[in-house]
């Protein structure tokens, strides 16, 4: 869910309601403003820019309902540069439930900083795995070995 969240609230509720906050993923697409040094948050892909703050956004989705929250940096979308520390931290401060974070991994090392830095629940990875000759068994062996251990589903 993302879009959807800021134009209807009560539809959180309602999902939450009826299958359990553990089922409602809400999504958040965030980019920095340097001019108005803070995170700016979109809907509709990237197209629409929306009003609330991201902690009035994260604290109010969690207040409906939402189990988890999927943060994306649209600056490091793609860049394979590293995650977004200062935006997973952010979100992580005011979530108070699973924070799951995308947008910047280029190696195992990104996601162990991820992990150790920020305490982030899981991270998603896209063009780590798509362009380059890395897979998720091995980026659970290398953060094994630094002692970050996962679930094995």
């Amino acid at each position: 869910m993302n879009s959807a969240a800021y134009r209807d609230p009560g539809l959180l509720k309602g999902i939450a309601d009826k299958f359990g906050a553990q089922a409602l993923v809400v999504s958040i697409d965030a980019r920095w403003n340097d001019i108005e040094g803070r995170y700016q948050l979109y809907s509709d892909c990237g197209r629409h820019r929306e009003a609330p703050t991201l902690e009035e956004h994260v604290t109010g989705v969690v207040k409906h309902g939402a189990g988890e929250i999927f943060i994306n940096s649209i600056d490091r979308d793609g860049t394979m540069i590293g995650y977004d520390l200062r935006l997973i931290s952010a979100v992580k401060a005011v979530a108070g439930v699973p924070v799951i974070a995308c947008g910047g991994a280029g190696t195992y090392e990104h996601m162990k900083q991820a992990f150790v830095e920020t305490g982030v629940s899981a991270l998603a990875c896209g063009s780590l795995f798509n362009f380059g000759d890395n897979n998720p068994i091995r980026a659970k062996a290398f953060l094994s070995n630094y002692e970050l251990h996962f679930k094995k589903v």
